[in-house]
């Protein structure tokens, strides 16, 4: 089980929806970037031996692997979303990931305390697996309107009781500022939590009642919505979890920001899922 991570700023490949995973590894060089969030389906798009050779090649170490989970029935059976998640654990060990993080699945006509029972036996069932291959699992707490295919918590409280059943080392958490930048209460419980957070995926959006004069929904690039990116970041930071100072925060913005748009050309259409993670 690997106790420390080398704390940096990647780039998740749902940042460039309609790449390659070949164009992410060269493009994120370019502009600079040695880690890399993985998403799977880029990954069996060019087979996986294949994606792993090339991610060696590139020199790219590995924040994250996107996702594990569906253990309510998301379109397979709980004994096919758990050999999923296995497959997940041991692809993410062979590219030295730092976590894999997992969903737990939408509620699919579960009660509550049903589709509860469900993710913890398979929690039960991976995180030994997942400790035999030195892989951290991150429970992802995606809440929201657009939550529903990925969860059936309706609360962060849900997910923190989740991570207290088991030990830090094994299950972590990947805080999405997307799903929980406008939450107070989260912000204000950072420091009871923060010891569990493996992951912070960073990324920018406008306030509900912004959307509606804008039409731009989804997630935008950072320094473009309404987000105290800022606020949060300075939090992390005051509780060990990021190594981004005050001081450099507007470089890493400005950074971002410039690196995104550099991106966009005229013969290309850049997705608004832009994330960094």
């Amino acid at each position: 089980m690997r106790t420390q991570h080398k704390r940096r700023i990647s780039i998740c490949q749902f940042s460039t929806f309609k790449w390659t995973l070949f164009e992410d590894l060269a493009r994120y060089q370019t502009h600079g970037f040695d880690s890399i969030g993985v998403w799977r389906r880029k990954v069996e798009d060019e087979g996986c031996d294949a994606a792993i050779d090339a991610i060696y090649e590139n020199k790219m170490s590995v924040s994250s692997v996107q996702w594990a989970g569906g253990f309510t029935g998301d379109g397979s059976s709980f004994a096919e979303a758990i050999e999923d998640a296995i497959e997940s654990i041991e692809f993410a060990s062979r590219v030295g990931a730092d976590c894999l993080i997992v969903h737990p699945g939408s509620r699919n006509g579960h009660t509550t305390s049903h589709a509860m029972r469900l993710l913890t036996m398979a929690l039960d069932r991976l995180l030994p697996v997942a400790s035999d291959y030195g892989v951290q699992l991150a429970l992802e707490p995606t809440l929201g309107p657009t939550s529903n295919p990925w969860t059936f918590f309706e609360s962060f409280e849900q997910t923190l009781e989740v991570l207290q059943k088991y030990p830090a080392q094994f299950l972590g958490l990947a805080l999405d500022l997307y799903y929980v930048g406008f939450d107070s209460e989260v912000y204000e419980s950072l420091a009871e939590f923060g010891n569990r957070i493996s992951l912070v995926q960073l990324a920018d959006r406008q306030r509900e009642s912004a959307v509606a004069e804008s039409n731009r929904k989804g997630r935008l690039a950072l320094g473009e919505g309404d987000l105290p990116i800022k606020k949060w970041l300075q939090a992390l930071y005051a509780i060990a979890t990021a190594e981004l100072t005050k001081s450099k925060f507007m470089d890493l913005l400005l950074a971002a920001r410039i690196t995104i748009r550099s991106w966009i050309k005229p013969t290309i259409i850049f997705p608004r899922r832009n994330s960094t993670a």
